[in-house]
């Protein structure tokens, strides 16, 4: 099902009307939380794209759907931890490895969204203090739980 979701998604955010894409970018952070896992990887990049749309509004919406895609990509990190720590420490293959791709993700969103402060339009700078505030809240929250301690970075951020 997710996976005939996706072209349509991509189809929808090209759209020549900015409304539609606008609506459909600001869906995106909801899909990564309803689809998780590897799909939220692919949603990730398609709000990445939106974040350099022509329209304002389309790039207010994309800053706007980042909290929700931080929470899956945190709700994906503590489902993996916990299946490491079921499995043994969580050493192998499979456990390091979607700890390295979500620590990736994580990476190459923040930075992404932190320069969009340099954008021109109003509504895109309003939506980023907004958005920074609620992924530093739940940053912190995770980070202060100890909940994902493999991610060393998360303090930091």
């Amino acid at each position: 099902m997710f996976c005939r979701m996706l072209p349509l998604v991509s189809r929808l955010v090209e759209d020549p009307r900015p409304p539609l894409r606008a609506a459909v970018v600001a869906m995106c952070g909801d899909f990564c939380l309803w689809m998780g896992g590897k799909w939220s990887a692919i949603l990730l990049d398609v709000m990445l794209c939106c974040f350099r749309d022509k329209e304002e509004a389309v790039r207010a919406a994309a800053v706007r759907a980042v909290p929700h895609a931080v929470l899956a990509l945190v709700k994906t990190a503590a489902i993996t931890a916990d299946a490491a720590e079921r499995e043994g420490g969580g050493e192998g293959g499979g456990g390091s490895y979607r700890f390295e791709s979500i620590a990736k993700l994580f990476v190459s969103l923040i930075p992404a969204v932190c320069s969009m402060h340099s954008d021109m339009g109003i509504s895109v700078r309003t939506a980023l203090c907004r958005t920074l505030s609620q992924v530093l809240a739940l940053l912190y929250a995770v980070s202060r739980k100890g909940t994902l301690s493999t991610f060393l970075f998360l303090p930091k951020m």
